[in-house]
């Protein structure tokens, strides 16, 4: 029998990258605290530094492609609204366009990019936690935490039936498109295209359901016995959990600062 093909499920699972290999609570702690930095800051500047962080960290991890990929959509979009909306109506003294109950201020502009930006960071460590951790360990450490594995998977399998839909839909697109059905252009031809695939694209996740189901009545799932893994999580050392110590303490010394000045 191959001993090493077995013991290589004993030892804990690695990707041979410092990002990726810390805990899972680790890396939700530096998420949290960059974006809560920022706003403990409250300025412009704070919120293009951890947008920044966010761009070097996803680039240690290797999916800055991944990342950035989404965050400048989701980024522009955010801008657009929000910059929009604050500086239309967010009261000022020095005008500098106003039609019927629009006002455009300085002050407005001003507090418009930092609102803005604000929103923009903290949807970025949403996206960079998401980026560097998958979902299946993040569950797996709730589990070691007391958590019953049920409940971890109901929150791992409604995270993943997002990305199966996003799959699916691309797989019926591409197939209207070999039958000759136009589903590129502008917005009303892709809407048109859009409508048709909801009908498989429904049915088809209600079967995927049901197969996921049987699946897992005949691993034993519902059984009320201790359950195994196939991998081990890398558990944190001694040094990462002191580090995620020191920054919480030194956020809560800056919320205190923040608060007192």
């Amino acid at each position: 029998m191959n001993t090493e093909f077995i013991d290589s499920f004993r030892r804990p699972k690695l990707h041979g990258n410092f990002v990726l290999d810390l805990n899972p609570f680790s890396k939700l702690n530096l998420c949290v605290l960059i974006a809560a930095f920022a706003g403990v800051a409250g300025g412009v500047v704070s919120s293009l530094v951890a947008i920044l962080l966010y761009i070097a960290i996803t680039a240690w991890a290797g999916c800055l492609k991944k990342f950035w990929g989404l965050f400048w959509k989701v980024g522009a979009l955010l801008f657009f609204f929000i910059f929009m909306i604050r500086s239309a109506f967010w009261p000022g003294t020095t005008l500098l366009f106003e039609w019927w109950i629009v006002h455009w201020t300085v002050e407005g502009m001003q507090n418009g990019l930092w609102f803005s930006l604000l929103v923009i960071q903290i949807c970025g460590a949403v996206m960079l936690f998401y980026n560097i951790t998958p979902m299946k360990d993040l569950m797996y450490s709730i589990e070691m935490l007391g958590a019953s594995h049920s409940a971890s998977y109901v929150i791992l399998s409604s995270m993943q039936t997002i990305t199966d839909l996003g799959k699916a839909s691309n797989v019926i697109m591409d197939s209207q498109s070999a039958r000759g059905i136009e589903t590129k252009g502008n917005l009303k031809t892709r809407f048109k295209a859009f409508i048709p695939i909801l009908g498989p694209l429904v049915l088809g996740a209600i079967g995927a359901t049901e197969e996921k189901t049987i699946a897992m009545e005949t691993r034993a799932f519902s059984a009320n016995k201790h359950t195994t893994h196939v991998y081990e999580l890398r558990k944190a050392p001694v040094w990462e959990k002191a580090v995620c110590i020191l920054l919480d303490v030194a956020l809560i010394a800056a919320v205190v600062w923040r608060i007192a000045a």
